[in-house]
């Protein structure tokens, strides 16, 4: 769902089109090569996707911070409270965004590329080197925004170097726009759409392998061939992408949409775990059925009632 939605706003920033038409195309593309090539193919366009991703940002940032004249314009330009720790939000705010965080504690993609691993020492490795590139990932997304705002308060020729009314989900595609060069900027929408892939591709194989292996396997058909588990996946891989495509068009802000994934994987699916971990009489199929299923229900309830009021 947020690859998606990321694909509806890269083709409403750069190439002018309508959102769901984004969504439809550029995320059809994943959709037919995820089916057609498997986690073979899942494999080797994330090792490319990644490298453009890390690649393009590094070199957006100069480009960016030379728009608008540097950590001194910015310091200047915007209101102090952007400097803060905590910024202008309140406490219980800060908490529900960083508890986010604790769906990387079941995050599927995450356990799909440890089991894939050769070895214990590959897995260790990656995760070190990991925790860096993320780490420098995340402080320039934060420094690009920030520039992004700081370019709707700066004017050149008496014109704002950005559109002061630019949703917040288009400021870093929109500050990008207006300080790469052509060739440039065709690197960064390589590195914006890698980005988008590589998440897409891999929540729908692992959907799919939840389908196959999971459900269609053992509740359905325990001696199901390979070739039968095969077309099980690829029906599940459709029907995840169809049910992220739903959950895209029904959010006008990425920011929510990922707080309701998460609150999705928290509740349906690490407390559940916990619980089973700690608690031995919820070590039960039927109690990890319920668990999980009263989780997912009541997420999707809280989240209806919130964005209905």
């Amino acid at each position: 769902a947020l690859s998606l939605y990321g694909f509806g706003m890269l083709g409403d920033v750069i190439l002018g089109w309508e959102p769901i038409i984004g969504m439809l195309v550029l995320g059809g593309i994943g959709l037919v090569y995820t089916l057609t090539g498997g986690f073979w193919a899942v494999v080797l366009t994330d090792s490319i996707q990644f490298v453009m991703m890390c690649v393009v940002l590094a070199l957006a940032f100069p480009f960016a911070m030379n728009l608008i004249g540097g950590f001194d314009s910015m310091i200047e330009e915007l209101p102090s409270s952007y400097f803060y720790t905590m910024g202008d939000l309140s406490i219980w705010l800060i908490i529900i965004y960083a508890s986010t965080g604790l769906a990387i504690l079941v995050e599927p993609t995450f356990y799909q590329r440890i089991f894939a691993a050769k070895s214990y020492k590959n897995v260790r490795n990656a995760l070190v080197i990991g925790i860096f590139i993320w780490g420098s990932y995340d402080w320039i997304i934060t420094i690009l925004a920030m520039a992004a705002k700081t370019g709707t308060l700066m004017k050149i020729m008496g014109d704002p170097i950005i559109d002061p009314g630019v949703a917040p989900d288009a400021a870093l595609l929109s500050i990008m726009v207006a300080a790469l060069p052509v060739g440039a900027l065709g690197l960064f929408m390589a590195g914006v759409l890698s980005t988008e892939m590589s998440t897409l591709d891999s929540y729908c194989l692992v959907a799919g392998g939840n389908v196959a292996y999971d459900i269609y396997k053992p509740a359905f058909k325990p001696d199901a061939t390979d070739d039968e588990l095969i077309r099980t996946t690829r029906y599940g891989i459709l029907l995840s992408w169809l049910l992220g495509f739903a959950m895209a068009v029904s959010f006008e802000q990425m920011l929510g949409l990922w707080v309701f994934m998460a609150s999705i994987l928290i509740s349906s699916t690490m407390t559940p775990i916990l619980l089973g971990i700690y608690v031995p009489s919820f070590r039960k199929p039927l109690a990890g059925f319920l668990s999980a299923g009263l989780g997912l229900l009541s997420t999707i309830i809280l989240n209806i009632y919130i964005m209905m009021t």
